[in-house]
């Protein structure tokens, strides 16, 4: 038998053009995933994958030596199977899975990775026997039979593509390109299963399944290109959407100088202009004030934006180059310190000016601090991981709670065997190092139970804390609250700051508990971190005048009043960039607030701080 020629209307020919198509899908993906982009790097692993795939058939179809021929096939239906893994990586990367998915992804994975090692290194799926094949062209090649075993194939191949088809569904692809995506998953299904019972020799059908990849891969290629075209389209019309828009008020502020001196003046965000040069033309108050710039200095006409130090290292200058060079409005974020000390994470939208001929005259600026914005986006994140954390803290309390219970029970029951044997043991006459070891158990066994409802009141306090309440009212111990404060929030300090706690008896209050620990883990740890490394914590509850209140007073550092007067301003405070968000204290005084109460303060540099939280000791009652 000898190999047919390698021709287009051949095997072998048209197998290699099926795999030109498919490694160049393959790499076209590759540049979209590197740059960005949902699916794409899937696509790219399918058509590598899919590469192997056909390059295996092409050996089967090439060989003359039956032992190549039977490795060839067990690649061959091995990398089929693999396929499956990046097909279902690719539908998952399309966005969130529910939980049910995601058990199907796992489930699809590994049954795909299980039959390609079976196939590989196993001979369950391919025995190793060969028989006289013949192709589609006529040609004859040394076939591999499959057993029973590639069955599994089928179910993988099904639930997969039907996972795919659900999840393309819910993503933002248009009616057309998924119609194709079925269409080519569809193909790809009849190809699979048509050669799988071929493979067994229930039917006599030559076999088409190594052309399937392509066909997949064209159908996934017009799906992701389709949606990069009309995203590419909307991005293009909202920046002519912008241009437009800047162009119209340009052409407004032309009409009148007085119109355009108001207008610049009063405007709530910085601007300025330049000249083609780079020379600073314009600026307006606001800018002024964002750079901190005295009023007395005049860079109008003397700075050039283009050769500017600090410029040039935020990146601004050239982002004034582009848009002079490319003649469009360039846009983006930047981080600038100006020569004042002034600091801000700028916006900025520039745009050409033009003369009556179109050239490029200068540029535009259009400057607004978005300092506070990502402040408190970064804020709103940290929020969400510190909720994850705290789920996370709450499960691990009653993780520990459930063996600590065992523990407790046990030793309570070592204790009352003890105590039960206690007497009997004083009766007798024992030597002293043996008494002297009863009664060193008997100790071990009571620091072991106080050490245990230690530990069980602080996985206690920890659950409380993270539950956050529901929203509701209730009446609660606000001694008891502070105490699983105290407990929670300096359980992490140093062993040289000492916390001394006196409560008075305080009726019960009417409030939301969660909230209300909030607070007082707050002030608590700010109490630490003003005492630093050593120093003492005092936390005091008592009633006064119809109030319950709380005074956490410390022998830190102190503050003076410029400090104290902004202490409860969102996003203010006195922490190096990175260590504190401002909005500690704030959302104190918000809880606070709600509940009826208030936060006073006393502090003096040096002298340490004094905040008193006061609540009303009587309030709405709660609802059953």
């Amino acid at each position: 038998m000898e190999p047919a020629a390698t021709s287009v209307l051949s095997s072998h020919g048209s197998l290699l053009l099926a795999m030109g198509g498919v490694g160049f899908i393959g790499i076209l993906h590759l540049g979209f995933a590197r740059s960005g982009g949902r699916g794409h790097a899937w696509v790219a692993l399918w058509c590598l994958i899919a590469l192997i795939h056909q390059a295996a058939r092409y050996a089967q179809l090439h060989t003359l030596d039956p032992e190549t021929a039977v490795l060839a096939a067990r690649l061959f239906v091995a990398s089929g199977a693999l396929m499956i893994v990046a097909v279902v990586g690719f539908a998952a990367s399309l966005g969130e899975p529910s939980e049910g998915a995601r058990r199907l992804v796992r489930s699809v994975t590994l049954g795909s990775l299980a039959v390609a090692g079976l196939t590989l290194f196993t001979p369950a799926l391919i025995p190793g026997q060969t028989f006289p094949r013949t192709d589609w062209f006529g040609n004859d090649y040394i076939g591999a039979p499959a057993s029973p075993a590639v069955l599994l194939v089928l179910p993988l191949i099904g639930a997969g593509l039907a996972f795919v088809l659900g999840e393309v569904r819910k993503a933002d692809f248009g009616l057309a390109p998924q119609r194709v995506l079925v269409a080519s998953f569809a193909a790809y299904a009849g190809m699979a299963a048509l050669s799988v019972l071929s493979g067994m020799r229930l039917i006599s059908i030559p076999t088409t399944v190594e052309y399937g990849p392509l066909v997949v891969a064209l159908g996934l290629n017009h799906l992701l290109i389709d949606l990069h075209r009309r995203l590419e389209k909307g991005l293009h019309d909202m920046v002519d959407e912008r241009t437009a828009e800047i162009a119209a008020t340009n052409a407004r502020l032309a009409e009148s100088e007085l119109r355009y001196r108001n207008v610049i003046e009063n405007a709530p965000i910085g601007v300025f202009a330049m000249d083609h040069e780079g020379t600073l033309v314009a600026m307006n108050p606001r800018l002024r004030e964002l750079m901190g710039m005295p009023d007395e200095v005049q860079e109008v006409g003397r700075l050039n934006l283009l050769t500017f130090p600090l410029l040039i290292e935020s990146g601004i200058s050239d982002a004034l180059e582009r848009c002079v060079e490319s003649g469009r409005v360039v846009q983006g974020e930047h981080r600038y310190r100006s020569t004042w000390g002034a600091e801000a994470e700028a916006r900025l939208t520039l745009a050409p000016t033009r003369d009556a001929q179109g050239a490029t005259t200068g540029v535009i600026g259009l400057v607004e601090d978005v300092t506070e914005r990502r402040t408190l986006e970064r804020c709103l994140r940290q929020s969400q991981k510190m909720e994850s954390v705290g789920q996370l803290a709450a499960g691990l309390a009653h993780e520990i709670n459930n063996p600590m219970a065992y523990v407790r029970a046990n030793l309570a029951a070592l204790r009352g065997e003890w105590d039960a044997l206690r007497p009997a043991l004083e009766k007798e006459t024992l030597p002293e190092d043996v008494q002297q070891h009863l009664v060193e158990w008997e100790e071990l066994i009571d620091d072991s139970l106080e050490g245990v409802d230690r530990t069980v009141a602080i996985v206690r306090d920890m659950r409380e804390f993270t539950h956050g309440g529901a929203g509701r009212r209730e009446w609660a111990d606000l001694n008891a609250l502070v105490e699983g404060s105290v407990r929670v929030a300096t359980s992490h300090r140093d062993a040289r700051v000492h916390v001394d706690e006196r409560y008075e008896a305080i009726p019960l209050v009417s409030c939301e508990p969660g909230p209300l620990r909030q607070v007082f883990v707050n002030l608590l740890v700010n109490a630490i971190h003003a005492v630093g490394d050593s120093g003492a914590i005092r936390v005091e509850t008592s009633c006064r005048n119809g109030f319950a209140q709380v005074r956490v007073r410390d022998d830190g550092c102190g503050m003076g009043p410029e400090v104290v007067e902004r202490i409860f301003d969102p996003f203010f405070t006195t922490k190096e960039a990175g260590d504190g968000t401002g909005l500690g204290l704030y959302v104190s005084w918000e809880i606070v607030s709600l509940h009826g109460g208030r936060i006073l303060v006393d502090s003096d540099p040096g002298a340490g701080s004094l905040f008193v939280v006061e609540l009303p000791l009587e309030g709405p009652r709660p609802a059953a």
